[in-house]
């Protein structure tokens, strides 16, 4: 049975239209891999038109060229799965290279590219192993007397000049990648730094960062009247007074060993003032201290 719907519970004509989310840009890498395929593609084919005939081994090769770069666009696994980029990767360079000649033949630099597309993915040992692997496949099976006869000139030298511009235009955007994100995580540190310094440049007392020795590595809030701007710049144990620095010693000790520890102290700059210091041990293995 059908149920009748109340008027009221339809919304207003002029109410707004939610957009639905806008899809996600496909990550750096993965336009890497359409941007290899597409490559590939355009020199077969300005191949094709050039020269009018190819032999079906060179055609097949270029084929098995593109085919990782099509794979890591249409297929984009998460974490560690990532890894299994390569196979598509060293088994189809390695299959081109027997196709055209072994890894003498003009397509044996592509034995490098496991190496080249892994890395913006964060497995860069995995990558260069997977480039040894494609070699080897290669040279075995030119040595077998498996692998395909190199093309004649001039294909053969058309063959070279594809497999060493699209490796090396593909190592180009792989740097420039590296490069991006380097920046990108500066940028973002700069941030986080700069948010953190606005937030204890206010805190009503003195708070400093200490290497696990003692060593000032930077401070913060506001300055201590009386004390010069560099009293800590020798380091906590030295700014105190030597009777002191037993205490101050047990403290950092402490705060080391099981992640807090306090102390009162007298620095030597002003023999008149009496501190009192909270120290806890940070993620980085260092001090983070409240005066």
């Amino acid at each position: 049975m059908q149920r009748l719907v109340n008027s009221s519970e339809l919304p207003p004509e002029d109410a707004p239209v939610e957009d639905a989310p806008a899809p996600a840009a496909p990550a750096p890498e993965v336009l890497w891999h359409a941007a290899w395929a597409l490559g590939v593609g355009v020199c077969a084919s300005l191949l094709l038109l050039v020269l009018g005939q190819i032999p079906g081994q060179v055609l097949g090769a270029l084929a098995l060229g593109a085919v990782p770069g099509l794979i890591g666009f249409l297929w984009r696994p998460k974490g560690g799965a990532r890894r299994a980029l390569l196979i598509p990767w060293t088994l189809c360079v390695a299959a081109a290279a027997i196709l055209t000649g072994g890894v003498s033949g003009p397509l044996a630099v592509w034995c490098l590219a496991p190496a080249i597309a892994i890395t913006p993915l964060g497995y860069g040992v995995e990558g260069v192993i997977a480039a040894v692997v494609a070699i080897a496949a290669a040279s075995f099976a030119q040595a077998f007397g498996h692998a395909q006869p190199a093309p004649d000139a001039p294909l053969v030298i058309w063959l070279a000049a594809i497999g060493m511009g699209t490796t090396v235009a593909g190592g180009c955007g792989v740097l420039m990648l590296t490069l991006g994100r380097a920046r990108e995580e500066q940028a973002r540190l700069q941030a986080e730094h700069d948010a953190l310094s606005s937030v204890v440049g206010d805190l009503p007392s003195p708070a400093a960062a200490l290497d696990r020795e003692g060593k000032l590595i930077a401070l913060y809030g506001p300055p201590v009247a009386g004390l010069p701007a560099d009293w800590l710049d020798h380091g906590l144990i030295e700014a105190a007074e030597p009777e002191d620095r037993s205490s101050l010693t047990a403290a950092l000790a402490d705060a080391m060993d099981h992640g807090a520890g306090d102390a009162a102290f007298t620095p030597v700059a002003a023999p008149e003032r009496r501190f009192t210091l909270w120290l806890r041990r940070n993620a980085d293995d260092g001090l983070n201290v409240l005066l």
